[in-house]
């Protein structure tokens, strides 16, 4: 199954339920393939490929799920057969809802052919000039460059009938100094990988890479330069706490009892947009959510205020509102305007150059704050210029005070977390909470 293949045809004739109200199939297909560098050296290459049915029976409030990966003729019944029988034999759930009908007029695929057809002489070609570039120099790249493409159907016996394919790629890099030093690229989620221009990204490791041993620094607020990757890890814990129904409920950042709001209402500072856009050309993802409610452009964060989080089909009903689908991409805007590294670095007269965050994790979900460690390259700025390397740090701080403390940003940038697509850009941010030094380099 190398190519994406439309299903609705063979599904079809099994659309129509025998022993529930209505039945639905949900189609995940997929072909992912991954060239792994270490040390310098090309160590393996990956070809992965699946496809699975999985039936959903609805028998009034009663819901049953049953997965196959069997598409023959009696693979598929077999497959309705169990799903019908356990939504018979399952408890009321008060908050089901029906399937959807059809309200999507037509489905534009984001495909290009030459992300999801990459061989893998192709994927080695982007990522070998970086390798051999590093054993000139006595360094090690270790990297990854992904291709492929996902596929998905989504029908149901109320007419619901949808196809939609995308390629899909990315790539990693992390150059490492044996004299002390490591700095990473990537960008792991993207429609169109040759766009992103991998080689440069890979060459750049070496013109950004600091090398020597670490200085120690007291654990204290900084006035920081994020870079974009860094940027990402933290704003996507806001796509964690996009849902109505937990603010209103009292359990998230975004309720009345959770962060506190400005004197005029903004949750974070004016000029400030967090949208979500699944049709935006840099990021390009699918245009209706697992249900297949159709998405569309929206404002999760307006001028700072809190504008138009997730709402699902059952809270949408109970409380008189619009369901909203769930969308997973974002972008940042700024009233500001984007200034280059450089002209961020200037405006730092004592601070860090952070690249990367990882193994970030909540802390007090009801004030977004997170913990985390810095990896990568973390490095002084002095007046605007930076400086030699500096031992990382643990921090502890909340994604939406990062949002109340921005001094100056850069151009967006396309990186992914979680499988998220995100356009943010390089921020200067006041008071970071740097909490303590973390073990090793």
């Amino acid at each position: 199954m190398k190519q994406p293949i439309d299903d609705r045809l063979l599904l079809t004739r099994y659309l129509k339920p025998s022993n529930s109200d209505y039945i639905s199939f949900n189609v995940n297909a997929s072909f992912f393939n991954l060239t792994r560098v270490a040390n310098n050296s090309v160590t393996q290459n990956l070809s992965r490929n699946y496809k699975t049915l999985t039936v959903t029976s609805w028998t009034g409030k009663k819901i049953g799920y049953s997965t196959t990966t069997d598409f023959s003729q009696s693979g598929i019944k077999k497959c309705i057969n169990n799903a019908e029988f356990i939504s018979s034999v399952s408890p009321e759930n008060e908050e089901a809802m029906p399937p959807l009908e059809n309200t999507i007029s037509s489905i534009k695929d984001n495909f290009d052919p030459n992300t999801a057809y990459m061989n893998a002489k192709e994927r080695v070609s982007l990522i070998s000039p970086a390798s051999f570039k590093a054993e000139e120099k006595g360094m090690k790249l270790a990297g990854t460059v992904s291709s492929g493409w996902n596929s998905q159907i989504i029908m149901n016996s109320k007419g619901l009938d949808i196809f939609y394919k995308e390629s899909k790629g990315g790539f990693s890099g992390t150059l490492t100094n044996p004299e002390g030093g490591t700095f990473r690229v990537a960008s792991e989620s993207c429609w169109n990988l040759p766009s992103l221009n991998p080689e440069k990204a890979f060459d750049s490791l070496f013109s950004n890479i600091c090398i020597g041993n670490s200085i120690d620094k007291d654990p204290q607020k900084f006035r920081v330069l994020l870079l974009p990757e860094a940027v990402g890890s933290l704003l996507v814990w806001l796509l964690a706490q996009n849902d109505l129904r937990s603010a209103d409920e009292g359990r998230s950042a975004f309720s009345e009892n959770g962060f506190k709001k400005h004197s005029d209402g903004r949750i974070c500072s004016s000029g400030v947009n967090i949208l979500l856009d699944p049709h935006h050309p840099d990021l390009k993802t699918a245009p209706f959510d697992h249900e297949g409610h159709p998405l569309e452009k929206r404002f999760l964060i307006q001028d700072g205020f809190l504008d138009q989080l997730n709402c699902s089909r059952y809270w949408a009903k109970r409380n008189n509102k619009e369901s909203t689908g769930s969308c997973w991409s974002m972008v940042f805007e700024s009233d500001k305007k984007p200034l280059d590294l450089n002209s961020l670095a200037s405006i730092v007269d004592e601070g860090l150059f952070v690249p990367r965050f990882w193994y970030n994790r909540y802390v007090d979900p009801m004030q977004m704050i997170i913990t985390g460690l810095t990896r990568d390259g973390l490095r002084t700025i002095s007046k605007g210029k930076l400086g030699p390397r500096v031992k990382n740090f643990r921090f502890n701080d909340s994604p939406l005070r990062v949002l109340n403390n921005i001094v100056a940003v850069g151009k967006p940038e396309l990186v992914s977390h979680w499988g998220v697509r995100m356009l943010v850009p390089p921020m200067v941010v006041d008071n970071f909470n740097m909490t303590s030094v973390a073990p090793g380099e």
